[in-house]
């Protein structure tokens, strides 16, 4: 067998898979053998490779920042390999959970989940020809217009390149008429990968809510680094009312936030970017109703290096 430190390049694709498996199997060896196949010129370096998985600044930006054009899907579709490459780096996001909505005297209502997200490192000769690539799609809140009635937000679906990578969505909120205290809808997972994983965090949980004896309360949604950040809860009880925010990720995105109302609508916003939690709503008395908002879409971006 080949060391490990040595180019496994040269041989056919179903040859180098063959024996890339073989030297892989031996899990210690992996990021040394993807190092080997690195073109001399190629800006990510050992030392980036063999750093903590947990290291955002390191793997993912390093990996972006080598100057290829990435294709993204936002919606299903059917990936083609190119002719040419040395490794596919893969960044799968699972869809937000949407938010519950409560329209009672008492009632509360949680934040949906976030999306979580996967980035993996894989040699260019390990995926076939065609991948099918899968989108999850954000869960939905509700729009509750008769008083004494609720609904639970569903969960956000899975987001996958072929049986490759996979990061799965988030929980949809919850709802309850009486006095209760409810968790947030938990956050998607990071799924699984093939190969080598570069970064993989699970979605942060939707925003709390509780009522008890004409009091209250509901929490932001969890925040993240990249993966989607969870929804904002609600209550309302007593007279007494409130809502949270949406939780944030350090690149930008935002979960939905709740609302709440004694009158007029109280509509949950929807989050930003890919993977949010949708907020949730609640209202009580004379209201118009609620509406809770639904969970942001996932996507897959996959950059042929």
């Amino acid at each position: 067998m080949q060391p490990s430190n040595q180019p496994i390049q040269g041989g056919s694709e179903e040859q180098n898979k063959g024996l890339f498996d073989q030297v892989v199997a031996d899990s210690d060896k992996q990021e040394l053998v993807l190092y080997s196949l690195l073109p001399d010129n190629n800006a990510l370096t050992q030392d980036n490779l063999l750093t903590s998985i947990g290291s955002i600044s390191n793997q993912v930006a390093n990996i972006l920042n080598l100057g290829k054009e990435p294709i993204v899907f936002t919606a299903s579709g059917t990936w083609t390999k190119p002719s040419t490459g040395t490794f596919i780096f893969i960044e799968c996001f699972g869809a937000g959970g949407g938010g519950g909505a409560a329209y009672n005297n008492t009632c509360i209502a949680t934040g949906g989940g976030g999306g979580g997200y996967r980035a993996q490192l894989i040699p260019f000769f390990y995926v076939t020809s065609k991948v099918t690539v899968t989108v999850g799609v954000g869960g939905l809140g509700s729009t509750i217009s008769t008083i004494g009635n609720g609904a639970n937000g569903t969960s956000g679906g899975n987001t996958s390149f072929g049986s490759y990578v996979s990061a799965n969505g988030g929980a949809g909120g919850l709802f309850s008429l009486i006095d209760n205290s409810f968790s947030g809808g938990t956050g998607g997972t990071s799924g699984a990968g093939s190969i080598l994983t570069i970064y993989a965090e699970a979605g942060g949980n939707g925003g709390a809510a509780s009522a008890a004896a004409s009091t209250g309360s509901s929490s932001t949604g969890a925040s993240t680094n990249i993966s989607g950040p969870g929804g904002g809860g609600s209550y309302s009880t007593g007279g007494n009312q409130g809502a949270s925010i949406g939780g944030t990720s350090i690149i930008g995105n935002t979960g939905g936030g709740g609302a709440t109302s004694l009158g007029a609508l109280a509509i949950a916003t929807i989050g930003t970017g890919y993977g949010a939690g949708g907020g949730a709503a609640t209202s009580q008395y004379a209201s118009t109703g609620v509406k809770s908002s639904n969970g942001t879409n996932g996507y897959c971006r996959i950059t042929v290096l």
